[in-house]
C-alpha cells in the first residue's frame, strides 16, 4: 500500500465518522418530530371534546330559551297562573342546573386538558433529554473515531515517512556503491 492509499483510507476513515454520526442525528431528529406530531393529534382531541362539551350546552340553553318563549309569550309574570309560574320556576331550576353542570364540566375539562398538557410535556421533555443524551454519545463516539484517526493518520504519516529514508538510504548506498 503506498502512501497516498493510506492517507485516502485514513480520510475515508474520518468521513464515515461524521457521516454515522450525521445518521444518528438524522434518526433522533425524525423521532422528535413524529413526537410532536403525536402530541398535536392528542391535544386536538381534547379540544374537540370540549367543543362538542360546549356546543351541548349552548344548545341546551337555546331550547330552554325557545320553551321561555313559546310558554310565556301572553304577557308578564304577575298574569300567569299557579301552574306556569311553577313551571317557569322548573325551567328556571333547570337553567341554572344546567349553568352548575356547564361551569362544573368546563372546570372538570381544563383540569384534565391542563393534567394531560403537563403529562405530554414531561413526556416530551423526558423524549427531547433522551435524545439529546443520544446525540452526545454519537458525537462523543464520532470525535472518538476522529481521534483514532487522526492516531491512524500520524502512525502511517511516520511510518511512511521511516520507510521513505529507508529508501533514500538504500538510493544513496547504491549510488555509492556504483560510483565506488
Amino acid at each position: 500500500m503506498d502512501l497516498n492509499e493510506g492517507l485516502k483510507k485514513v480520510f475515508l476513515v474520518g468521513v464515515g465518522a461524521v457521516a454515522i454520526s450525521a445518521e444518528k442525528l438524522g434518526e433522533v431528529a425524525n423521532k422528535l418530530a413524529e413526537k410532536g406530531a403525536e402530541v398535536a393529534d392528542q391535544n386536538k382531541e381534547t379540544i374537540d371534546g370540549l367543543k362538542a362539551k360546549a356546543d351541548g350546552f349552548v344548545q341546551k340553553g337555546q331550547e330552554f330559551g325557545t320553551e321561555v318563549k313559546e310558554r310565556f309569550k301572553f304577557g308578564p309574570v304577575e298574569n300567569l297562573s299557579k301552574e306556569d309560574r311553577d313551571r317557569l320556576r322548573e325551567l328556571l331550576d333547570e337553567a341554572d342546573e344546567a349553568e352548575e353542570a356547564a361551569a362544573k364540566a368546563a372546570e372538570e375539562a381544563a383540569a384534565e386538558a391542563e393534567e394531560e398538557a403537563g403529562e405530554l410535556f414531561d413526556d416530551l421533555s423526558d423524549e427531547a433529554d433522551a435524545a439529546c443524551e443520544k446525540a452526545e454519545e454519537v458525537c462523543d463516539e464520532a470525535c472518538e473515531k476522529l481521534d483514532e484517526v487522526k492516531e491512524a493518520a500520524a502512525d502511517f504519516a511516520e511510518k511512511a515517512e521511516a520507510k521513505a529514508e529507508e529508501v533514500v538510504d538504500a538510493i544513496k548506498d547504491a549510488v555509492d556503491h556504483i560510483t565506488e
